[in-house]
Order: C-alpha cells, then sequence, then structure tokens
C-alpha cells in the first residue's frame, strides 16, 4: 500500500477506531446489498449504458460519465483540465489491495481510490482516465500531466504548498514490518535497523527526523517494494501504513513478514488536486456530499475492509517509546 504516513495526529486509538473501522462495520451490510455505489451514465445513439464506480472494469468504462449532479455550466467552464472533458488521475502504486485492484493501472478493475475517482468524474461531469506514474514524481512535481492524485497521500502543511487536498477519506496509523524472529524491546533496537520506506513518502521523513536510525535508511521509488526488500534481506524493517502492511500479509500468502509495533503518528489521506486544474471547490463539494449520504461509507467497507482481514490497525501494539 502506499504511504499515507505522518501527517499529524487526528486523534487517539478510540476516534481512529470510531472513525474508520466503526463506520467501516456498521455500514458493511450497506456495501454488501447495495447496488447504488456511484453508478454513471452515457446516452450515445438512444442507448444508454449505466457502470458502477465501485466496480470498475477499465478506463473505458468508467469514463461513461456526461452529466453533472455536483457543479453548474458555469462552473465547469472554469476548469483547467489536462485534458478537456476528462478527468485526468495519476496512479502510483498498484496494485494496492482494497485500493486499487487489477493488473494494469491504466484500467484498474476495482478498489475505493479508483471509485472515488469515477464518482468524482460523475460528480463533475467528466469522463475519468488514469494516467500510471511514481509518487516521487507526483510530490517533486516532476509529472504535472493530471488533474488529482489518489494514492493514500498524507495532508501536510509542506505539501499544502504546492498543491490542494480534499478533505479526508482515510486515516492510517504508521508502523514497522519486519520478518519473524525479529527481536523489538527497546527503540534502541528500532534505530539499529536497516529500514526503508518509499522516497519522497512522510514515512521516509519519519525515519529520517524522528526515528533517526544508527544506519542510512533505504528509499523506493515505489511503496511496494519495500516488502519485496524485507523479504529479501535488503533491509530488516519497512516503515509505512499499517493499513497496508495488513493487505500485504493478507495478499503474500505465506510471507513471514510480521508488524512489529505501530508509532504514535497518525496520518490523514486526501486527493491531491493540482492546484491550478480549477477543480478544488467542485472536488470539496462531491467528496462533502459523499460523506454526508454514506458513499464513502460504503466504498470504504465494500473495498478496503475485506482486505484488511476484518483486522483493526489500532490493535497493533506500539512501538517501544523514545528513550
Amino acid at each position: 500500500m502506499s504511504e499515507t504516513e505522518a501527517g499529524g495526529a487526528v486523534g487517539g486509538p478510540s476516534r481512529v477506531r470510531i472513525v474508520v473501522f466503526g463506520m467501516i462495520l456498521a455500514l458493511l451490510a450497506v456495501a454488501c446489498s447495495s447496488t447504488s455505489d456511484a453508478t454513471t451514465t452515457t446516452t450515445s445513439n438512444s442507448a444508454t449504458t449505466a457502470t458502477t464506480a465501485a466496480t470498475v472494469t477499465t478506463a473505458t468504462t468508467a469514463a461513461t460519465v456526461t452529466t453533472a449532479t455536483t457543479v453548474t455550466t458555469a462552473a465547469a467552464a472554469s476548469f483547467n483540465l489536462v485534458k478537456d472533458g476528462t478527468l485526468t488521475v495519476a496512479v502510483a502504486d498498484f496494485p494496492v489491495p482494497g485500493f486499487w485492484e487489477g493488473t494494469d493501472p491504466s484500467h484498474p478493475e476495482g478498489g475505493l481510490e479508483p471509485a472515488i475517482a469515477t464518482y468524482l468524474a460523475k460528480e463533475l461531469g467528466l469522463k475519468v482516465e488514469f494516467v500510471p506514474t511514481d509518487f516521487s514524481a507526483i510530490i517533486s512535481r516532476q509529472f504535472v500531466g493530471f488533474d488529482i492524485f489518489l494514492d493514500q497521500v498524507s495532508i501536510t502543511d509542506e505539501r499544502k504548498k504546492l498543491f490542494d487536498f480534499s478533505e479526508p477519506y482515510w486515516f492510517n496509523p504508521l508502523g514497522l514490518m519486519v520478518m519473524k524472529g525479529t527481536t523489538i524491546t527497546t527503540f534502541e533496537d528500532i534505530k539499529n535497523l536497516v529500514l526503508g520506506a518509499c522516497a519522497g513518502c512522510n514515512s521516509y521523513d519519519y525515519i529520517v527526523d524522528v526515528i533517526q536510525p544508527n544506519v542510512s535508511p533505504r528509499a523506493f521509488q515505489a511503496d511496494v517494494e519495500k516488502y519485496t526488500a524485507l523479504e529479501s534481506n535488503q533491509i530488516d524493517g519497512a516503515v509505512g501504513d499499517v493499513p497496508g502492511m495488513l493487505s500485504q500479509i493478507i495478499a503474500r500468502k505465506g510471507t513471514d513478514m510480521v508488524i512489529a509495533c505501530r508509532f504514535p503518528k497518525i496520518s490523514t489521506a486526501g486527493i491531491l488536486i493540482r492546484k491550478d486544474a480549477g477543480i478544488t471547490q467542485a472536488v470539496q463539494a462531491a467528496m462533502k456530499k459523499a460523506d454526508a449520504d454514506g458513499t464513502l461509507d460504503a466504498l470504504r467497507a465494500k473495498w478496503v475492509f475485506p482486505a484488511l482481514g476484518n483486522q483493526d490497525p489500532m490493535d497493533t501494539p506500539e512501538c517501544p517509546p523514545k528513550g
């Protein structure tokens, strides 16, 4: 899973349980029985085709949106999109169980984040296209050919200077993944590990600024690479979001990776929006609507909860305190 780390605490364990997993558990039945996960409709030659945002099969399918329900024609005229009439969505880490499903990042087959993107396209009266890139290229602004970016991106003050963000749609505690048999009893044990995280991610900053390890950490261009490096003994520990670690354990059946502990930091993830795209207000309005009418809760319950194996990340034991 991609990084949403170290964005500043948003509350204690009980609050996060309520915000994330309480809502997910409560609405799991809704997601399982509902057939209204953000449906998009297009009319061509008197034929109407309906597609469901939460079950995206291809970029073409997801793009069949022509009617806006959130923005007016006048507001849409102010959009400064990469491609007229199309919401261009950057995709970095792929696949990520529960968040990005499928085999081709240009044509996601499901997951929370493409479902949100497709819902937004419908609300803004746009088609949607998914463009593969990498996390560090987005954060460093080396790649600008996108309108929005969904990769569980942590909302931080520094990033707000460069990008706009939606309200949070996900919350993550930061954790440490190691191989079975690794002993962690003191914070010094953590400092002595060769740690790894994705380049440009807040988890890497957390390693450098807070953990301050005794050995230089490793940076990876794609977040999933740190888990492969851990399994192949290139690093001793991977730092990242606990839900991502849970999903990786499930996805890598038979792995000897285990979550050692979680750090105090809990991050909030939002949709990263290109500042000059002119869509920030429209995106905010659409997300507020999705939150109010239960759409976000239903999508989280449908896609993310099963990918975590019905486990609460906040049940992960806390890491030893820094001495």
